[in-house]
């Protein structure tokens, strides 16, 4: 039993339809993680996050049957009206002693499993995922989301022409660091983008130090706390932006009925994604000057 028997019920009636809708053996393990696997879950507010593992041949996925378990989560999720993220992983992908070196460099999100999750079928890839090289996992993960957010402000129109706040329509991010169109709509997507950026970044310095936090308003709320970050000052309007706004995720996900615009000047909006950006280069130069001043970081070798 989960911390939440609403969750509990969801999750199984999902993994029920995800294992009839694909060949048997084709899901090898099932991991619940993020909030729904601790107290932090919010009824109403917080997304559900479930990690699934695919069995590959050879290093080669069944692309076909890849698409019938994508296609059976949208369904679910449009019918139940529930945020949920489902995020595959080739069983290739899971961090082992024997694959060490190559798959540190994949992402520092992996970790996430390895810290909260609850493994709910199938395989125990949990205790199989080697204690992580935090450090140099949360460098590339700033690093990546550095240049996501570049790109984004880049592209973005908004930036320099004037016009009116849109609608919120519910980015659909999840745990990407990719940037979509879809995020690039307006001066709101992009804040939402910056935003969530930047607190994921704050998790990369939480890391950094040992310490792996998952959920993004626990990221923030531990982050601010510990005060001991000198570029803090410039995320902590950011973070109360995100609370004071529109970040529950039933609202990100676009699974309520009314939509509410944004009530931020967009002159205020953009000075706020500079913010970010400037949060996040901060902080990736000072992990960066950490790991090279006090060779603190070996590389892990192939």
């Amino acid at each position: 039993m989960l911390y939440s028997k609403h969750v509990d019920n969801v999750i199984s009636t999902l993994l029920d339809k995800l294992n009839s809708s694909v060949t048997s053996g084709f899901i090898t393990s099932a991991v619940l993680y993020g909030s729904a696997a601790t107290k932090e879950f919010i009824e109403g507010e917080s997304d559900i996050d479930l990690m699934v593992v695919v069995s590959t041949n050879s290093g080669h996925i069944d692309v076909h049957q890849l698409q019938i378990l994508y296609d059976t989560h949208r369904k679910f999720v449009e019918e139940a009206s529930l945020p949920i993220g489902l995020y595959v992983y080739g069983d290739d992908e899971i961090p082992t002693d024997e694959t060490i070196g190559y798959n540190l460099l994949r992402t520092l999100f992996i970790y996430d499993y390895k810290a909260e999750g609850i493994l709910l079928q199938g395989k125990d890839i949990i205790q199989a995922i080697p204690e992580p090289h935090l450090q140099l996992a949360a460098i590339k993960l700033a690093n990546d989301f550095k240049r996501g957010l570049r790109m984004a402000i880049a592209n973005s129109p908004y930036l320099s022409n004037a016009g009116s706040l849109k609608m919120l329509i519910g980015d659909r991010a999840g745990g990407t660091t990719h940037v979509t169109q879809n995020i690039l709509l307006g001066v709101d997507d992009l804040l939402r983008w910056a935003s969530y950026s930047a607190i994921i970044v704050a998790k990369c310095a939480l890391a950094y130090d040992g310490e792996i936090v998952t959920g993004k308003n626990k990221i923030g709320h531990i982050y601010l706390e510990r005060n001991k970050y000198p570029e803090a000052y410039l995320f902590e309007p950011i973070y109360r932006w995100w609370i004071k706004h529109k970040s529950k995720e039933y609202e990100r996900w676009n699974l309520t009925n009314i939509k509410i615009s944004l009530d931020v000047p967009i002159n205020e909006g953009v000075d706020l994604i500079m913010k970010a950006l400037q949060f996040i280069e901060t902080t990736s130069y000072r992990l960066e000057n950490l790991s090279r001043h006090r060779d603190r970081i070996a590389i892990p070798e192939d």
